[in-house]
This record gives C-alpha cells, sequence and structure tokens, in this order.
C-alpha cells in the first residue's frame, strides 16, 4: 500500500512553477506599466489644465482693467508670476500690449502662457489675443 501512497502524490513541477511566476511577472510588468504611463499622462494634462485657467484669469484681468490702464507698465505687472497660486511647471507668462492700426479705440493685448510638462519634458504654450475697446458715455467719443 505505500507504493501507491506515493504514486497518487499530485503536486505541481518546477517547471510549472516557474512558468505561472514568468506568466504572473509578465502581467504584473504590463500593469504597472500602465499605471505609471496614467500618471505621467494625469500630470501633463493637470499642467495644462492649470495653464489653460492661467490663460483665462489673464483674460478677464485684460478685460476688467479697460482701455486707458493697459500699457507696457501695466504689462510688466501681468507678467509677476507671485500673484498667482496655481501655476503649471516651469511656467512664463508673455504680454505685448499694441494698438490696432486700423482703429485707435482699440488695443490688442497678446498673452503666451510658457510651461513644461511630460516626460521627457517638452515646451508647449497657450497663446490668446485680447483686443479692449475704449469705454465712453460722451456719445462715442473716448
Amino acid at each position: 500500500m505505500k507504493k501507491n501512497a506515493l504514486k497518487d502524490n499530485s503536486a505541481f513541477t518546477i517547471m510549472e512553477i516557474l512558468v505561472s511566476v514568468a506568466i504572473l511577472s509578465g502581467l504584473m510588468i504590463a500593469v504597472a506599466q500602465t499605471a505609471s504611463w496614467c500618471f505621467q499622462e494625469r500630470k501633463r494634462n493637470h499642467a495644462q489644465f492649470l495653464a489653460l485657467q492661467l490663460l483665462e484669469n489673464l483674460k478677464e484681468e485684460v478685460k476688467a482693467a479697460g482701455f486707458e490702464k493697459i500699457n507696457p507698465s501695466w504689462g510688466l505687472q501681468m507678467k509677476d508670476l507671485s500673484r498667482y497660486k496655481a501655476l503649471p511647471p516651469e511656467c512664463t507668462i508673455e504680454v505685448e500690449t499694441g494698438s490696432v492700426p486700423e482703429n485707435k479705440w482699440l488695443k490688442r493685448i497678446q498673452l503666451t502662457v510658457l510651461w513644461r510638462a511630460g516626460v521627457p519634458l517638452e515646451s508647449r504654450r497657450i497663446d490668446a489675443d485680447v483686443l479692449v475697446a475704449a469705454r465712453s458715455t460722451s456719445g462715442g467719443k473716448p
């Protein structure tokens, strides 16, 4: 009876265990790579979201400032990054003010938000042009 007991002993062989560990390792590596990619994309998308929010805030500041206040020194104040709490990584702001040659009652403000994001770090930018008209209550003459 002892001989039959040894033959009925069922277990996994070393080769079966090695194959199953190799398959599980491959699956774990694939899941880890996907998770890493997802985190990188989330970080890149968050930086782009912050840049878009910053650009929208800058556009609202331009609209609120009005025609008379917009000049090159005002543009320098807009570039001050300490005024903003949430910024994308390595962010810079460019502001150019100018007049529209065809219409002296319009000013053009060019806003640019630059930042770096992604793996590897790539420079990214968002641009916007804002036109501001003079406000007047004196019959159309500012």
